[in-house]
């Protein structure tokens, strides 16, 4: 991570890929966990805060070097003082690309690009801070499948006691496309934090 010229400060990742303990008894190939390299922009210049990241993997299960899970993120948030808006947008390419899968052989097949997007919110009022947050996004699947559109939004509350805890209560719903094959459609939680 650089230091910061202007407000812009510039940070990269490399994440080496590790060979995994077993190899596959049919071809005689020792599997190796992926490669990871991220890149990562962020502007910050009183209540304005941008950002831009590029995330990639290579190798991986099918011992190939190709790149796969090609992701592209950019966001931003200002502060009104009355309120924090922030939004953010998200493009993954090729997500699954490292699989020998035939098209068809389930919701995420080879090849499948994902496009997301979020908007959210955050109103502090003396002690309290309201937040609520949107989430949609669209599955573009290969070979023909239909896309799938899916999408969340929740609220949440906050209350702080102290400068370090702080009281929340929170609730999201879940819904879209294939939506009953959701684990968990709606979430309600409460607690407390706590900062060391």
């Amino acid at each position: 991570t650089t230091p910061s010229f202007g407000g812009i400060q510039v940070s990269a990742m490399v994440g080496l890929g590790e060979r995994l303990s077993d190899t596959n008894t049919t071809t005689g190939v020792t599997r190796k966990a992926s490669n990871y390299r991220g890149l990562a922009v962020v502007y910050m210049a009183g209540p304005l805060a941008l950002d831009a990241i590029y995330e990639d993997l290579s190798g991986g299960v099918a011992g190939n070097g190709n790149d796969y899970n090609n992701l592209i993120t950019v966001g931003g948030s200002y502060d009104f003082g009355v309120a924090k808006v922030a939004a953010a947008y998200q493009n993954t390419n090729n997500l699954g690309g490292q699989y020998a899968v035939s098209a068809g052989a389930g919701t995420f097949t080879k090849g499948t690009d994902v496009d997301a997007w979020n908007i959210g919110v955050a109103v502090p009022l003396n002690a309290f801070t309201f937040k609520a947050q949107y989430t949609g996004s669209k599955i573009d699947r290969p070979a023909g499948a239909s896309s799938l559109d899916q999408h969340k939004y929740g609220v949440s509350l906050q209350y702080a006691l102290s400068k370090r805890t702080t009281l929340y209560v929170s609730g999201t719903e879940r819904g879209g496309d294939d939506k009953a094959f959701f684990v968990r459609q709606s979430e309600f939680a409460f607690g407390m934090a706590h900062t060391f």
